[in-house]
Parts: C-alpha cells; sequence; structure tokens
C-alpha cells in the first residue's frame, strides 16, 4: 500500500520527467556564456519613471557587450480615492501604474515587442499628510516593481524564444 508521501515523491519524479523532455529552463537560470544579451534602458520620465528604468538596469543591463537592443517605456500613474467618509474624506487610495513598453532593436530600429505592464496598490489615508505621502510612496514601489517583473519576464522570455530561432536558421 502507498502512504501519500510515497505519491508525491512520485508524482514529483513523474513532474520532473516531463518537464525536462519539454524544452523548460528557469528563467533565472545561469544562462550559457553569450546567451545574455544586454539591453539599453531609455530614460523615463518622473521620479517613478527613475525608479522603474534603475530597476530595470539591474535586470536587463546587467550583461557585458554593447547593448544590441533598447528598450522605451512610458509610465501613467493614476490615483483614485476610495472609501469615502461622510465628512468626504477618503481612507483608502488606489495607484495604478501602467507602462507601455517597446523593445527595438539599435540596428534598424524595428520594434519587435510592445507589451503592456499595469499594476494596481493601495494604500491606507490618515490624518497625517506625512504618514500619507510615505503610504503612497510605498504603493508606488511596490507597483513599480511588480510591473519590472512582468517587463523583465516578458523581455527575457522574447529575447531566449528569439535567440532560439536565430540559432535554429
Amino acid at each position: 500500500m502507498w502512504s501519500p508521501k510515497r505519491h508525491a515523491v512520485a508524482a514529483g519524479l513523474v513532474l520532473a520527467g516531463l518537464l525536462s523532455g519539454c524544452g523548460f529552463t528557469p528563467l533565472h537560470q545561469a544562462a550559457a556564456p553569450g546567451a545574455r544579451v544586454p539591453v539599453e534602458i531609455a530614460p523615463i520620465a518622473d521620479r517613478g519613471g527613475q525608479l522603474l528604468r534603475n530597476t530595470l538596469r539591474q535586470r536587463l543591463a546587467r550583461a557585458g557587450g554593447p547593448a544590441r537592443y533598447r528598450l522605451i517605456t512610458r509610465l501613467n500613474e493614476r490615483r483614485v480615492n476610495m472609501l469615502i467618509r461622510p465628512d468626504a474624506t477618503s481612507t483608502l487610495a488606489k495607484l495604478t501604474v501602467t507602462a507601455r513598453v517597446t523593445l527595438r532593436r539599435k540596428r534598424d530600429g524595428a520594434a519587435l515587442l510592445s507589451p503592456r505592464a499595469r499594476s494596481v496598490a493601495s494604500f491606507n489615508l490618515g490624518p497625517s499628510e506625512y504618514a500619507n505621502l510615505v503610504a503612497e510612496r510605498g504603493a508606488r514601489r511596490r507597483a513599480l516593481n511588480a510591473i519590472a517583473d512582468d517587463i523583465h519576464r516578458q523581455v527575457t522570455i522574447f529575447l531566449r524564444r528569439l535567440a532560439t530561432t536565430e540559432d535554429g536558421a
């Protein structure tokens, strides 16, 4: 008689065997030499843009050599006050950050990828203006980190697929 523990181990082994044959590669796996392609991150307007650009530079531009691609990003922020009290004050705000991204080949300027990324973060509002400012900054950072994760994932997957098709061609 098989115990639940043995079933879990067997299922894990079967899953590992299936994934090894499908070409699955973890996104954060160390790439082979030359497989990482540096991406130039164009300046992004406003403070939120600076934070996003710095995060993207850490994730995408760390490979050596000249950049073959340029990432152009436009940010849009929208804040909406929620949970309005009878005295017309708000206790909760929602910050929606949307990024429109274009990955261009530097050689000829061709647009290769144009994803959008969106993140929503909420924060509490109280009687202290300083606390509200700090809470809004924290929500902005959370939203921008989520957008950076999404952009990084989309660009990395696209560049891996592009490298695979160029190698196979």
